[in-house]
């Protein structure tokens, strides 16, 4: 498993997936936009994958893992699983076990990854959490094979690896209204 030694690596790719979520927070909020778990977990899902398209390198360290809901980072839904279906209202931290306290994550990347995040998520705005939950869901893709597989997976938490991942995000050319080959990122 990854760890963050410095503080100054929270900054650098490949990202925790809560700083991530924390950047994606913040630009909503900014906008005051509401945002969900379901929508939030999309998002962070989107622009992993179209990361490894565009760089073939992982925007987020963790693993995403084929949950009833589509992909999902654990850790990320344990910061935000109090919320149900309201609004998010804060970001997400960790434990510091030095002082017993809690640490709010930074919610900045790199000035090219906060423009790329920035941009995946603008092309997935006008979906609901439900319409983007279902572009994950569509057969065939990364979520599908693992989560509707006839035998056993043979995985720790059904996880999806990145090249599962990037196969559902490459060679996109055309988008399809409805089709999770679609890219809003062409439109």
């Amino acid at each position: 498993m990854h760890s963050k030694q410095t503080n100054a690596d929270w900054f650098d790719p490949p990202y925790d997936a809560r700083v991530v979520a924390n950047f994606i927070l913040h630009k909503y909020l900014e906008r005051f936009e509401e945002m969900t778990q379901l929508r939030l977990y999309k998002l962070i899902y989107f622009s992993h994958g179209w990361y490894l398209a565009e760089y073939r390198r992982p925007l987020v360290w963790n693993h995403f893992e084929a949950w009833e809901n589509g992909p999902v980072i654990k850790v990320v839904r344990d910061c935000f699983s109090r919320f149900q279906t309201a609004p998010i209202d804060s970001f997400s931290s960790i434990f510091d076990y030095r002082t017993g306290g809690t640490i709010e994550l930074p919610h900045r990347l790199r000035d090219n990854d906060e423009a790329f995040v920035e941009l995946v998520t603008a092309g997935y705005d006008r979906y609901t959490a439900g319409q983007l939950s279902g572009l994950t869901h569509a057969r065939g893709s990364a979520w599908d094979l693992i989560w509707r597989a006839k035998g056993p997976v043979g995985r720790f938490g059904l996880r999806l690896t990145n090249d599962e991942i990037l196969r559902d995000f490459q060679d996109i050319a055309v988008p399809e209204e409805g089709s999770y080959k679609g890219s809003p990122l062409n439109e």
